[in-house]
């Protein structure tokens, strides 16, 4: 039983490394019907974050995340864009920053030869990003009929003691997108759970599954405040992070039937929603080519 365990194990992940799609469902905006973006703080030393530490004696097949994102940028396979002082991502052309500029910054050494850049990484503080930043979208997607959860950026940041205070000090380097970096992380592995080291999955379903434990520290507003700059003391800010939590589960439990009951009032209504709710789990490209064929097939049997 032990040794097949172990071959489907190691079948599964020959599978996984010959995949070239995300596994991640793409959101479809156009058949978002309600949305809330949340901003999360991912504590790397949590049990359930730690599989995406790069620690510097970790093997290569568990590269963690901050050590791929960089490689991936070095290599100019992903964009970086600055982290603005009010800690709100722009994600547009006009705010993309060089990989150089960032090691300059933290002032880790590099040789330059046209493109090509090179680095020592013994002199990249991998041990240090015991945190990140991660923005996350939470919808309902009318088509589809349910509710989904979506990464769309990340941030590192580099966490270093302050001699003069108990706090230690926070340093966020940068924001990728999500959506550009998932295609490569299904080649490194993370461990769920160190409980079970034997257990690894590939990074993109990690987050496909919304495994990561971080707190709430802002969800999104027209001012752009973080949690704590209003809620002062850490009981208070306690209760506005459950009270958001909790809201989002109702939301997430009660607006199903919301939305069939105001806005679908006759059986052909029904019928058609019920003929979309069948390809739930199709790509939005593949959905539409798909409905599309079955309306014309339909039609082509009316008119027989």
């Amino acid at each position: 039983m032990i040794a097949l365990a172990v071959n489907i194990h190691t079948y599964a992940q020959g599978t996984v490394r010959q995949r070239d799609w995300p596994v991640g469902v793409p959101m479809d905006e156009e058949s978002v019907e309600w949305r809330q973006d949340v901003y999360r703080e991912l504590d790397l030393t949590n049990a359930r974050n730690e599989g995406l530490y790069s620690g510097s004696n970790q093997e290569d097949v568990t590269t963690g995340l901050f050590a791929k994102i960089l490689d991936l940028a070095i290599t100019r396979k992903i964009d970086l864009y600055k982290y603005e002082i009010d800690g709100n991502e722009r994600l547009t052309k006009n705010n993309q920053t060089k990989v150089e500029d960032i090691l300059d910054d933290f002032h880790i050494n590099y040789t330059s030869k046209g493109d090509a850049i090179t680095v020592n990484k013994s002199d990249i503080p991998y041990a240090e990003v015991t945190t990140f930043y991660l923005k996350e979208a939470l919808y309902f997607d009318a088509i589809n009929s349910s509710f989904q959860k979506r990464v769309i950026a990340l941030c590192p940041v580099i966490v270093m003691k302050d001699e003069f205070s108990d706090e230690p000090v926070r340093y966020p380097l940068f924001w990728v997108k999500y959506p550009q970096l998932e295609k490569y992380l299904h080649s490194i592995y993370t461990i769920p759970d160190y409980r079970n080291i034997a257990s690894r999955i590939p990074m993109d379903e990690y987050f496909a599954m919304n495994l990561y434990y971080g707190e709430i520290y802002k969800v999104y507003n027209i001012y752009g405040n973080a949690l704590p700059m209003t809620f002062k003391n850490d009981t208070t800010l306690q209760v506005e992070r459950q009270r958001i939590t909790e809201n989002m589960q109702k939301i997430r439990r009660t607006t199903y039937n919301t939305y069939y009951s105001n806005k679908i009032e006759n059986k052909e209504e029904k019928a058609a929603v019920k003929e979309k709710i069948k390809y739930k789990w199709i790509f939005p490209w593949q959905k539409k080519k798909i409905l599309k064929a079955t309306e014309q097939e339909k039609t082509d049997n009316k008119k027989r």
